[in-house]
């Protein structure tokens, strides 16, 4: 008899065939499908760099060509995470979205609108306090450019994050784990060292994995909360759009023809974490106020019985 939850996004997870190897298989081919995508960019950024550069795209153009190529791997990757689910689990690759009959769209749109209103009235502050640390840089052209591979290229890959993170990373800690808060952290953290390569890391420290993490907990919270990762997937692809539309700085990740260009300076882990846990704090009261969330226990309830759940897995296998 298998145990269940009254975690419907959780419970999800226990509909397929689940086991360590099948967990394995389904990571290495989401990887394994980014090779296509290293086909298609190699010879771009091989004409482009004929003279030498520290990363690939560094001299493409024009920069929203250099983008397309950044994300590119991504959209590949979601492809191949979405291909596998069915394949390993024997449940669609919507369960690790939503429990529910149908994603909800809407709910991405409303993620992204109060994460997208928050974020640039953060910005907006730091502006009035600081002016003469930001330049105003529009290129007509090339942010015509930049807006159409965004638009196209950034909710694919903040849908891969997402899917891969508080979706399926989360649902397979979620089977081995006795209390909601594990598999939450859990993924909080491995989301942001997926980030510790970015150059902000390597620019600043680690300090600035704070807003990593801090993030990453938020949209998890929200995710454990609404029993789906739509407003997660909404907020995330906000965010990512704002800051190559809006703001970009010297050592971002997206090196963009954004609309203002922002002077390097190094965080203080004060700040970022005050800034971090505003914002947060911020989007999850406004998302329960619109979505009417209940208790806030829910957070760190239990899932269900550890051991029974690793022997229906294994018995599963051995049925096959």
């Amino acid at each position: 008899m298998q145990m269940r939850s009254s975690l419907p996004f959780f419970d999800i997870a226990k509909s397929g065939i689940n086991s360590p190897f099948r967990w394995f298989k389904v990571e290495l081919f989401a990887f394994l499908w980014t090779f296509p995508s290293v086909i298609i960019i190699a010879p771009i950024a091989a004409f482009f760099n004929q003279g030498g550069a520290e990363n690939m795209f560094e001299n493409i153009r024009p920069a929203a060509l250099a983008l397309a190529c950044m994300l590119l791997p991504f959209a590949t990757a979601l492809y191949g995470l979405c291909r596998q689910i069915p394949r390993q689990h024997e449940r669609h690759w919507q369960t690790i979205i939503t429990p529910r009959e149908r994603i909800d769209w809407r709910k991405m749109l409303v993620g992204g609108a109060v994460w997208g209103i928050i974020l640039l009235a953060d910005f907006a502050v730091s502006y009035f306090a600081e002016p003469e640390r930001f330049r105003f840089a529009f290129q007509p052209l090339e942010w015509t450019l930049l807006l159409f591979v965004v638009v196209l290229f950034i909710p694919l890959q903040s849908g891969f994050e997402e899917l891969a993170f508080r979706g399926y990373l989360m649902q397979t800690t979620g089977l081995v784990s006795k209390r909601v808060w594990q598999p939450l952290v859990l993924t909080s953290i491995a989301f942001g060292l997926l980030h510790g390569a970015n150059p902000e890391v390597s620019a600043y420290g680690y300090v600035t994995m704070i807003g990593y993490i801090g993030t990453g907990l938020t949209l998890g919270v929200a995710a454990v909360m609404e029993d789906g990762i739509e407003l997660a997937i909404g907020a995330h692809a906000a965010n990512n759009i704002l800051n190559a539309l809006i703001i970009t700085e010297p050592n971002s990740v997206f090196q963009t023809p954004s609309l203002f260009v922002m002077q390097s300076q190094q965080p203080s882990a004060l700040w970022l974490t005050v800034e971090t846990v505003v914002t947060g704090v911020l989007f999850l009261i406004v998302i329960s106020k619109l979505y009417g969330w209940g208790s806030w226990k829910r957070l760190v309830a239990p899932i269900w019985d550890v051991e029974e759940t690793i022997s229906d897995e294994t018995n599963t296998e051995r049925g096959e």
